[in-house]
């Protein structure tokens, strides 16, 4: 292993901490409230007036997606301001949120599987250089030595790929769903909210 192997495996660590931290972040800050029962209970609230129990619903949705849509939503309802134009500046927000750890995913696999055919490919120039000193006058060892050290990067950096890339497609497949139920629940509270009898 050498300098440039212990770069991979700091960037793999830097991956597994990118992709527990985005994890972290989407499935219990911003999917920390399941969508489809809360937009369905802010639904049934607005339908029968009970606009102080949507409030509650939203206060006590924390971090999540459809909680910080709905204290958007009732912020602007109390100022008399758009709803519909508030929520969608939030669900612009939300829109950016959602597509930041998949390019962070994407460009991290891009750097590593990169990395891992440039270690491969100095193994090989190292191989090819000529003099290997002392390591030269036993048969085979060189060849062994970068062969083993071109299987290890490549290794390293396809590993380091494959799982951002498959952590990128989860996340952002997930944050499609949140965005979806952000995108319910912001036009249900502008059909609730900016009617006439919203008040």
């Amino acid at each position: 292993m050498n300098a440039f192997h212990a770069f991979q495996a700091l960037l793999f660590a830097g991956v597994v901490w990118v992709v527990v931290r985005n994890t972290r972040d989407l499935v219990y800050g911003a999917g920390r409230v399941e969508g489809r029962p809360f937009v369905a209970a802010v639904r049934g609230a607005l339908r029968v007036g009970n606009l102080d129990r949507a409030q509650a619903l939203a206060d006590d949705a924390g971090d999540a997606w459809v909680g910080r849509v709905a204290r958007q939503a009732f912020e602007a309802h109390r100022a008399h301001l758009d709803v519909s134009a508030m929520s969608e500046e939030v669900l612009l927000v939300l829109r950016y949120e959602a597509g930041r750890s998949p390019r962070q995913l994407r460009a991290l696999a891009s750097l590593a599987s990169a990395g891992g055919l440039l270690g491969a490919t100095g193994e090989l120039l190292w191989l090819l250089g000529g003099s290997h000193g002392l390591k030269g006058l036993q048969a085979g060892l060189p060849e062994a030595i970068a062969t083993n050290g071109a299987l290890l990067s490549l290794g390293l950096g396809m590993g380091t790929a494959a799982l951002a890339l498959a952590t990128r497609a989860g996340l952002a497949r997930e944050g499609r769903v949140l965005f979806g139920d952000a995108r319910r629940l912001a036009d249900a509270l502008a059909r609730g909210l900016d009617a006439p009898g919203g008040d």
